[in-house]
């Protein structure tokens, strides 16, 4: 396992949690794809899944964030769009370069860099807004 989804990245939103559990186990999984020499085929395969992933979560928690009021929406909107800019870049470099191992590591290094920095500050901004407004905003999970 190479990213383990530790009480630091939890955002106390069970849903939020969840889709980052998910998220944290794609990464694995293109990893896995990566470190054992699969297929080129294989390797783009599950950063394709990733993205799709990724793409999922971020309309959730944007969804989230315009039913709330969220003052810093188009902020947290911006961080998602640019990472999502960011991953198109590196499924072109990796689907052009093909998957060896260093470009492999490379992007997921990428990748995983962003997401936690994401979770840790951008997410848990979020869900501080959230914890500080329960008696004005009703939030699902």
């Amino acid at each position: 396992m190479l990213l383990k989804f530790t009480d630091d990245l939890i955002t106390g939103h069970e849903t939020i949690d969840n889709q980052h559990r998910e998220l944290i186990k794609t990464l694995d999984s293109f990893w896995d794809a990566a470190k054992q020499g699969r297929g080129p085929n294989e390797v783009i395969g599950a950063l394709i899944f990733m993205g799709e992933h990724i793409d999922a979560h971020f309309i959730d928690e944007e969804k989230l964030q315009q039913e709330i009021s969220y003052p810093d929406y188009e902020a947290h909107k911006k961080e998602h769009d640019n990472y999502k800019k960011e991953y198109e870049k590196l499924l072109h470099d990796l689907q052009k370069k093909g998957p060896d191992y260093s470009i492999s590591i490379d992007t997921l290094n990428s990748m995983l860099e962003w997401v936690v920095k994401h979770i840790k500050n951008t997410d848990k901004q979020l869900i501080d807004f959230i914890q500080a407004n329960k008696n004005r905003v009703k939030v699902t999970t």
